[in-house]
């Protein structure tokens, strides 16, 4: 009898437990834009940011963004998330923020991905190291057309 070989995952290096509040917020605080789920605009938006000394989220850089309110909509919301003890100052943390429609039904809508704007206006270049964080996924209910 053979058996499947084990699965190897690669080491935790984030510490994803002690960010899964954090997450938790993103996914509670952060709103689908009015305008993006009228529209049937569906994507990804990649965040960069630092946390300074007194553990707040600063120095926030969106590098693929969607629409300007969308974008300001998750910058706004992530100042106001507080993260784990375990974060670390001096590192870029990267965490993908992904928007997706469901109809009334349940189902999933398929619209192409929007690729929207950056943001830069608060962010200033360092040499820090980056750390990927998990993926936090925003569902929103929209209409199956697009008018």
């Amino acid at each position: 009898m053979r058996f499947p070989p084990p699965v190897v995952r690669p080491d935790d290096t984030t510490g994803a437990a002690a960010f899964s509040d954090f997450y938790a917020q993103v996914g509670k605080n952060v709103r689908y834009a009015s305008e993006m789920r009228e529209k049937n605009i569906q994507g990804r938006v990649l965040v960069v940011f630092n946390i300074d000394d007194d553990r707040n989220i600063r120095n926030i850089k969106i590098v693929k963004g969607l629409t300007d309110v969308q974008n300001m909509e998750v910058v706004n919301r992530l100042r106001n998330c507080y993260v784990p003890q375990s974060a670390k100052t001096g590192v870029n943390y990267t965490i993908p923020i992904s928007f997706l429609l469901k109809g009334e039904d349940g189902r999933e809508i398929k619209s192409p991905l929007y690729q929207g704007k950056t943001y830069t206006a608060d962010y200033k270049p360092n040499n820090y190291p980056y750390k990927s964080l998990q993926e936090v996924v925003i569902i929103g209910y929209g209409s199956p057309a697009v008018k």
